[in-house]
């Protein structure tokens, strides 16, 4: 019985040979191609172009070859993909079981573009619609094993229109041993890669053994050995990685490493590493079982940050947090800055972590501290800070309740050559919620100072903040430069950049409040300023604060676009001269008045800001005087001149003054020039009227006065000096700031006293004439 049932079954076999040789020889694959990319326009609305003959074999296993084969983008007027051959096959057993065994699936000359649009979808969105094979993507997945797949020559092109980036990856070639729902493959890749933005060139190298396990959605790469040599922004680049083992939980997001050695060497814009090297022993992270474990971690990394050459060491060598538990022993990342120019910053910095506690919902840190020996320019800091943190991995938040220390500074430029200050902050991170809110106070000299911040959104943040200080001298703990000459240097080493891109993104709102301020030599009580940035804008309104015995109000507005500033600023009753001697060291003018100004500027440096100037301002003073010369006394000795006497002692002289009773001026300004042509001078014995210009960015004033006597003048021997009477006196004022002169014009004055005395003497001779006239006709 067997017998005959074994015979049975071998001749339907043979029989089953036999039907399937004869289907293999006379079935003719090429009459479904039109069957094939009907389907696929129907699916897909787009075109499958077959550019040759399908052929299919069915022994030993039932395998297809496409020729070259063209698939189109969705409007199906460009092609999107193509390749130049593909073969494929499957074992005929395994289909009767339900199962699907590929063998090796090759493909030659893939190429393929995708596009990403800038709101974020994509040219093949079509094609991976969400939702395909959901509910049975494990299930579906353990009954397919693939033999291999072999990609040779392939060329992919990704065009992000968001970024403004594309980034192609040619000649690709990749190599995989047997793949199935659970198995262990070789993996081997090797590509040419090209990016537009930042401009990068170059290739990449992976060798590994690809452990897959598809239902629990796990991959790890065993061995792994992975290179990279590029440049970038031609500057060369290399990076290697070897890893006994990366693992990779994609549910989770988890991730695990054991014998992890990562090296790179080059230009990471604006960094360039001499030498960098990440070493872990034991590696592992899992957010959804609240598991960070690190079993020793080590890093180094030295080079250039822009000219200014960096060390750096992270030492971690024990770090256990599980949602029982944490432990961990002293953590340490040092920085060694060296900088490559006199002001840059240089000097040794230290962050510790000691005395780790909790659990993955709570980790406490008993000490959190902070050290720096550092140099900026002539100035030394020393500093330290500690305090405890309080951090959750599950809740996503880090919270310093207070880290208080001392900060020194030293300047042998500070009146006291040092100052200390200590400090008290706080800080509070709730990443969930994407805010921060941190606040400091401090205590130094004669200031008390406090500030509160709040962020909001970490994407776009919101900025606000409240700061405020009982009195602040700036001069004292930032002196100001040393008086330069008023004209712009020609050197632009000299002329320093202004930029105004950081209120691109900018988004503040906050208040400052002080109650004695000096800065730059300018004394203000009072100080309240409204903060407000926001689409590449930054205004300062308002702007409020009592100052030499007057007000200000005013506002500003600094611009990203075109790099632009705007001022508008109205002082009332100030005393004008002890506002120019400190915040101009010019002591020209005295008096009490009213100072209104309005002006706008753009430009890439202070003199371009200078020469680019414009806007109107105004002056009115009451009760003060012109420093430098005393034309009363000038015109006094006039007589002297007019008497054919010496001119020595009509001299400008820098501690006499001109009083007056009223001053009055407007100003046009245009390309750092302001032009005056209406000044006016009263007082009971003076007029005095004139014009000029004051060049902002030369640093230079040239005007011309004229000064007219509408009073009585007195000589040396107390007799009326009515020469000058209604005579007009060319008075000019310029030079650079620094170094002004006054010029009177005695000549001009004598010709014109001379022309108003012959006129007198004329017209007192008419007088007698007509008196003796007069007098004969009525002796008649």
């Amino acid at each position: 019985m067997l017998k005959k049932i074994a015979i049975g079954v071998g001749a339907l076999i043979g029989v089953l040979v036999l039907a399937l040789v004869a289907f293999a020889a006379f079935f003719d694959a090429n009459k479904f191609k039109p069957e094939i990319e009907q389907y696929v326009r129907d699916k897909t609305r787009r075109t499958l172009k077959f550019e040759g003959d399908l052929s299919l074999s069915l022994f030993p296993r039932i395998a297809l070859a496409a020729p070259r084969t063209t698939l189109s983008n969705l409007a199906g007027d460009r092609v999107s993909a193509s390749l130049d051959s593909a073969k494929v096959s499957v074992a005929l057993l395994p289909l009767v079981r339900g199962r699907i065994e590929v063998g090796t699936v090759a493909i030659d000359g893939l190429t393929a573009t995708i596009e990403r649009r800038r709101d974020g979808s994509t040219s093949i969105d079509d094609l991976i619609r969400p939702g395909d094979g959901a509910g049975g993507e494990p299930a579906a997945a353990s009954a397919i094993a693939v033999g291999g797949i072999e990609l040779t020559n392939a060329d992919l092109t990704l065009n992000d229109l968001a970024a403004n980036r594309t980034v192609r990856l040619s000649k690709l070639n990749l190599k995989t041993g047997p793949l199935a729902a659970v198995a262990r493959s070789a993996l081997q890749l090797d590509a040419q890669f090209d990016v537009s933005d930042p401009p990068a060139a170059g290739s990449v190298k992976l060798a590994s053994a690809l452990d897959l396990d598809l239902p629990q959605r796990r991959f790890a790469a065993a061995a792994l050995d992975a290179s990279v040599k590029a440049t970038v922004d031609k500057q060369p680049l290399e990076l290697s990685v070897l890893a006994e083992r990366v693992g990779f939980l994609v549910a989770t997001g988890g991730l695990e490493a054991t014998r992890l050695d990562v090296k790179a060497k080059g230009a990471f814009a604006p960094v360039v590493l001499d030498d960098g090297r990440l070493l872990a022993p034991a590696l592992a992270f899992d957010p959804a079982a609240k598991r960070l474990s690190i079993g020793g971690l080590e890093a180094r990394a030295k080079g250039k940050f822009s000219a200014d050459a960096f060390e750096v060491t992270l030492a971690a060598p024990k770090l256990d947090i599980t949602e029982t538990a944490a432990s961990g022993q002293r953590a340490s990342v040092k920085l060694k800055l060296a900088g490559a120019r006199p002001e840059a910053l240089a000097g040794d910095f230290e962050l510790t972590l000691e005395g780790l506690s909790g659990n993955a919902r709570e980790i406490a840190v008993a000490q959190l501290a902070l050290a720096a020996d550092a140099r900026l320019g002539a100035r030394k800091f020393v500093a330290a800070l500690a305090g405890p943190v309080a951090a959750s991995l599950d809740k996503r938040t880090l919270s310093i309740a207070r880290f208080a220390g001392d900060v020194t500074m030293e300047d042998p430029a500070l009146p006291a050559k040092s100052v200390k200050l200590p400090l008290t902050a706080r800080l509070a991170i709730d990443a969930q919620a994407e805010r921060i809110d941190a606040g400091f106070s401090a205590k130094f000299d004669d200031t008390n100072a406090a500030a509160e911040f709040a962020v909001r959104g970490f994407q776009e943040p919101r900025i606000t903040f409240d700061a405020s200080a009982d009195r602040l001298d700036v001069d004292r703990y930032f002196p100001p430069p040393p008086p330069r000459p008023g004209n712009d240097s020609a050197d632009p080493k000299d002329d320093p950049p202004v930029d105004l891109s950081a209120l691109g993104n900018l988004n503040l709102s906050g208040q400052v409040k002080l109650g004695h301020l000096r800065a730059r030599g300018l004394k203000a009580s009072n100080v309240d300023i409204g903060v407000r940035a926001a689409k590449g804008k930054l205004e300062l309104v308002p702007v409020n604060a009592q100052l030499y015995g007057g007000t200000l109000a005013g506002r500003a507005t600094l611009a990203a676009d075109g790099n632009r500033i705007a001022l508008d600023a109205a002082l009332s009753q100030v005393a004008i001269g002890p506002l120019a001697q400190d915040l101009l060291d010019n002591d020209l003018l005295e008096g009490r008045g009213n100072v209104m100004l309005a002006v706008t500027t753009a430009g890439g440096t202070v003199g371009a800001f200078k020469r680019a100037l414009a806007g109107t301002a105004r002056l009115q003073l009451r009760d003060g005087a012109i420093r430098g010369i005393n034309l009363a006394a000038q015109l006094r000795g006039a007589r002297a001149l007019l008497a054919g006497g010496s001119t020595d002692a009509l001299r400008a002289n820098a501690a006499e003054k001109t009083d007056f009773s009223e001053l009055a001026a407007t100003f046009t300004i245009k390309d750092g020039v302001a032009v005056n042509d209406d000044l006016q001078i009263k007082s009971p014995l003076l007029r005095i009227s004139g014009a000029g210009r004051i060049d902002v960015a030369a640093g230079t004033i040239d005007y011309a006065t004229r000064v007219a006597v509408v009073g009585t003048l007195k000589g040396q021997d107390g007799r009326p000096v009515t020469e000058l009477r209604g005579v007009a006196v060319p008075v000019k004022l310029a030079g650079p700031f620094e170094k002004l002169a006054w010029n009177l014009d005695w000549s001009e004055a004598a010709k014109e006293a001379l022309k108003s005395q012959l006129a007198g003497k004329a017209e007192e001779k008419l007088k007698d004439k007509a008196r003796d006239a007069l007098k004969g006709l009525l002796q008649r």
